[in-house]
């Protein structure tokens, strides 16, 4: 995930959640490079047969990529994102709906509907936040289990949020009374969300008369604190980024067809056979697969121009045809794939939105309809 889309899970726990599930995938038997489609849950060991997807490690492949790429990014992201908050309302809203007339959750979703832009205010907000969730979720301890799990949910977020602001910004805690004209220069800056490098680069450029001032000793602190805690932050996304690269590294190249020009749709290892059927349309989950084999240089380029771009008229629009017409075919690969507009490919994503729409308010069905176990 790009790092503007990572502000709903505080980084703290988006690492620790990474670590949790690399440690898990790091156990598993692999065939060149791929994870096998089934496995027993509890011994972790593969069951029979053992298979390889083609598109399913396509879409693996270009998630973990795309994952290591924004764990990156954060080390040069501001420590504070409005998406913060964004995320905390979705909860809020989740809530309101099902409890219906709750008047704290009306006025906790108007206090966080302004995003703060400086970190005190963050703080200030996070720590209201989180005391007005704990109460709510207090309140709803008796309700239906489904109103309780949300209740709970919002005010673990809450607390996770504050708890990773002040981690990496300790001063935060630090009385406005404690700080004399000096301490509030050397402040300043920091109200600003400075990045996670610039805060391991704090103690560096620490003025070393910062101490003598009132208050001083416990800022220079915090602020050692903080660039100590940086620095560990950085290493943990660094290894992380360089295990979501590990775990993407596989060998597509055996399962392309080049006769055909394309890539089967797998591979069975217990029998050593390539599948005889083929992923030939480009409007499908497919062409993420396909994208990231040509991005690593394992399959020719004109391999993209192979997949098939068969066309049906709807409503006098000429669209692009998928397997079976689901929005996950059309639209999965958009999370971590470039899209284009006015292409055509552009032009069916979105005209096969709409007509999802209309189909979901003519037979009174909910629309976006995708395959399901």
């Amino acid at each position: 995930l790009a790092a503007a889309d990572l502000g709903y899970l505080p980084v703290g726990g988006l690492i620790r959640r990474t670590q949790d599930t690399f440690g898990t995938m790091q156990r598993l038997e692999r065939y060149r490079g791929h994870f096998y489609n089934w496995y027993e849950t509890r011994t972790l060991q593969p069951l029979l047969p053992l298979y390889v997807s083609s598109v399913d490690s396509g879409n693996l492949a270009g998630h973990l990529l795309t994952l290591g790429s924004g764990l990156r990014e954060q080390a040069n992201a501001k420590i504070l994102t409005p998406q913060i908050f964004s995320g905390l309302r979705d909860g809020v809203r989740i809530l309101r709906y099902l409890a219906r007339k709750n008047d704290a959750l009306v006025k906790l979703d108007a206090e966080l509907e302004q995003a703060p832009s400086t970190l005190r205010a963050a703080f200030v907000l996070l720590e209201s936040a989180t005391g007005h969730a704990t109460r709510i979720a207090a309140s709803l301890a008796n309700e239906a289990e489904e109103l309780t799990g949300w209740a709970q949910t919002l005010q673990r977020n809450c607390e996770e949020h504050l708890a990773d602001l002040l981690w990496i910004a300790p001063w935060l805690t630090l009385p406005a009374s404690s700080r004399g004209a000096g301490l509030y220069e050397q402040l300043a800056p920091l109200d600003h969300a400075p990045t996670l490098r610039e805060i391991a680069a704090l103690d560096q450029s620490l003025d070393p008369t910062i101490e003598k001032n009132a208050g001083g000793a416990e800022l220079a602190r915090c602020l050692r604190e903080a660039s100590d805690h940086a620095r560990q932050r950085l290493i943990a996304l660094e290894t992380l980024a360089g295990q979501s690269e590990e775990l993407a590294a596989m060998d597509f190249a055996f399962l392309f067809n080049e006769k055909r020009d394309l890539f089967c749709t797998g591979f069975n290892a217990t029998e050593h056979r390539c599948d005889s059927g083929f992923y030939d349309l480009l409007a499908s989950e497919a062409r993420l697969c396909s994208y990231v084999a040509i991005a690593l240089g394992q399959v020719p380029q004109d391999h993209w121009f192979s997949m098939g771009r068969l066309l049906v008229a709807s409503r006098g629009d000429p669209l692009l045809v998928s397997w079976s017409g689901s929005m996950f075919e059309y639209l999965m690969p958009l999370l971590v794939m470039p899209n284009y507009e006015n292409t055509l490919l552009d032009h069916t994503c979105r005209a096969v939105v709409q007509q999802q729409i209309e189909y979901g308010k003519l037979r009174g069905v909910p629309w976006g309809i995708s395959e399901s176990g």
